[in-house]
């Protein structure tokens, strides 16, 4: 696993969060007034909107569902187990890295990003 791609999973799994929303705010919006303004386009078939938009989801959780059991068989294989915790809390969890290093018992956010991307490299040689 390189640092590509668990920083595309993480990317992935923001996505699917952006996609739920405005398919939630354009289903809304379709309920109120049979006129769907989305925000990226006036149409006068929300139904179809509703559907591409869902379509493009499905897709999207398709693809991050795909990563998650890559990234989790690559975490699961990790013999230490305060490495595993750092790439559970920043790839699962999404922490940024100064609490992440407080959670593992670092002051300094760069030791357990230090420490993350010598494993990365190690694992990749």
């Amino acid at each position: 696993m390189t640092k590509s791609e668990l920083e595309q999973f993480l990317k992935l799994k923001n996505e699917v969060i952006v996609l739920e929303n405005q398919l939630a705010s354009l289903q809304d919006k379709a309920d109120e007034n049979s006129m769907l303004y989305g925000l990226y386009s006036l149409t006068d078939d929300p139904e179809a909107e509703i559907r591409r938009r869902t379509e493009e989801l499905r897709r999207t959780k398709a693809e991050y569902t795909e990563q998650l059991h890559k990234v989790e068989a690559f975490i699961d294989h990790i013999r230490d187990s305060r490495m595993r915790t750092v790439f559970r809390l920043r790839y699962f969890e999404g922490w940024r890295w100064l609490p992440i290093a407080f959670q593992v018992g670092y002051a300094d956010e760069q030791r357990p990003r230090k420490l993350h991307d010598e494993y990365l490299q190690r694992a990749a040689g």
